[in-house]
């Protein structure tokens, strides 16, 4: 996620669902259910005070029965924030400004050519999200749909619970934000699409690879080649020599940092 050269906050990630498929097994058998989130924080370039959330859009907090760190540090947390409700379950992830001061002697986190941060010694956390599937066909169902990319709807927020949230393109914002949303993004938003301006631009991306991110001060669209055309001509036939849903492959390493 950030502006041009989009390395404001980068992450790599993987999830994991764990479920116990013992026919009639008790309750106990099922305390393992659950689904993990491990989270490597690979760049920070921005330096405005935005941290990183996740909302489950089809998975109520009602269902999470416990958060529990598998592999965790002193500097950044998962966060449950509304525990036991009857809505989406939203996570805040916090004492990511910390990780500015890890900075290799740079300014930022990661995303400068002469303070690299080398892989062993980026912060990677694990987190099981515990979700009891025994007897429940709704458990069950929530806990397959926090399993699914397209439900997990990753954001930066300002500061604090109710402060400016961005979003990837056509997720819609929290319940914290939901209100303040339609005030302050501007003319230039389409009115369809949240999080997508009228040049189908946005301001964060998902990506199925593990993405090489761009330095500090490097544009994303220098840095791959066919990002461009890929961003802005959504509809293009794959027959066409400009459908380029695998943009990243074309990749400038010189700007990069893998």
């Amino acid at each position: 996620m950030g502006d041009y050269d989009f390395n404001d906050f980068v992450i790599w990630y993987h999830t994991q669902a764990i479920f116990f498929d013992g026919g009639n097994g008790s309750k106990d058998s099922y305390e393992a259910d659950g689904i993990e989130f491990e989270i490597t924080f690979r760049a920070m370039g921005g330096y405005l005070p935005y941290r990183l959330g996740l909302q489950l859009d089809q998975t109520s907090a009602k269902y999470i029965d416990e958060v529990i760190e598998i592999n965790g540090n002193d500097l950044v947390k998962m966060e449950l924030q509304n525990p036991g409700e009857d809505a989406p379950a939203i996570f805040i992830f916090t004492g990511t400004d910390q990780l500015r001061k890890q900075n290799n002697d740079g300014t930022f986190y990661n995303t400068e050519a002469d303070h690299q941060i080398a892989a062993n010694d980026l912060v990677t956390i694990k987190y099981r999200l515990k979700i009891n599937c025994f007897n429940s066909l709704e458990r069950t169902k929530a806990l397959w749909a926090a399993a699914i990319s397209e439900n997990q709807n990753f954001f930066l927020q300002k500061e604090k619970n109710g402060g400016r949230e961005i979003h990837l393109r056509g997720y819609e914002p929290t319940a914290y934000y939901s209100d303040s949303y339609a005030g302050e993004a501007g003319n230039n938003m389409r009115s369809d699409i949240k999080y997508c301006s009228t040049d189908n631009f946005v301001w964060g991306i998902k990506v199925p690879v593990k993405l090489a991110h761009p330095r500090e001060k490097k544009d994303i669209m220098e840095v791959y080649g066919k990002f461009r055309s890929w961003i802005t001509n959504p509809n293009l036939s794959p027959d066409s020599p400009d459908f380029n849903e695998n943009w990243f492959k074309y990749l400038d390493s010189s700007q990069a940092i893998k």
